[in-house]
């Protein structure tokens, strides 16, 4: 893309990423009162150990993907 076809893009792009906002609206608002529901039904210690596992596999992915973009350079 040049200087002049990347304002172009962006504004042709706005409407689509309206619309995209737009559509997952709902499921962010349904994904938000299921975390509630959620967090309410599950014990403490429970939900704790479940976010502390999903953050540590998260942090591990993290790590293996900054490790496999430095050794590809």
């Amino acid at each position: 893309m040049t200087i002049i076809t990347d304002p172009l893009f962006y504004l042709l792009a706005i409407p689509a990423i309206l619309a995209l906002g737009a559509a997952l609206l709902p499921v962010a608002v349904l994904a938000n009162y299921a975390g509630i529901w959620l967090v309410r039904r599950t014990p403490a210690e429970l939900f704790f150990r479940i976010a502390y596992v999903l953050m540590f596999l998260i942090s591990i992915e993290l790590i293996r993907g900054a490790l496999m973009e430095m050794l590809r350079n």
